[in-house]
């Protein structure tokens, strides 16, 4: 009676250590899964962006800065990263990459309209300098006249 239990009780080990195995083989599929839909969405995002830097100088990102908040890298990520293996680390970092290469454009795009704000209000600035020094001129030959 009492070896039947253990026979039984070791077959129940190794049922369970395979499913172990099989649950950890599905969680590495899924993670790379969504490494895979994620580079997918980001170089869909990296594509528009570009199309829509050729056509106009101005660059709508609030849909690709939503899409890349809250994927800071962290040590859960790094973790995940190199539990799933070689060719599932190849996947999310290329995926962390395109995300900072997004970043990296949305940044440089902000940057710039930022200098053509500075450019602008430096040649208001200069042409408020000018009229100044033409009224003051003008107060001066009024007096003086």
């Amino acid at each position: 009676m009492e070896s039947d239990l253990l026979i039984k009780e070791d077959e129940f080990h190794k049922e369970n250590k395979k499913l172990e195995e099989r649950t950890k083989e599905l969680m590495k599929k899924k993670i790379q899964d969504n490494l895979i839909r994620e580079t997918l969405n980001t170089k869909t995002d990296l594509d528009n962006i570009r199309a829509k830097k050729l056509n106009s100088d101005e660059v709508d990102l609030s849909n690709i800065a939503e899409s890349t908040r809250g994927h800071d890298t962290n040590d859960e990520d790094l973790n995940t990263a190199d539990a799933m293996g070689r060719k599932g680390a190849g996947h999310f970092y290329r995926a962390k990459i395109k995300r900072l290469q997004i970043e990296n454009i949305r940044i440089q795009t902000e940057n710039k309209n930022k200098t053509d704000e500075i450019i602008k209000l430096q040649k208001e600035k200069q042409a408020l300098s000018e009229d100044k020094e033409n009224g003051l001129l003008l107060i001066t030959l009024q007096r003086i006249l």
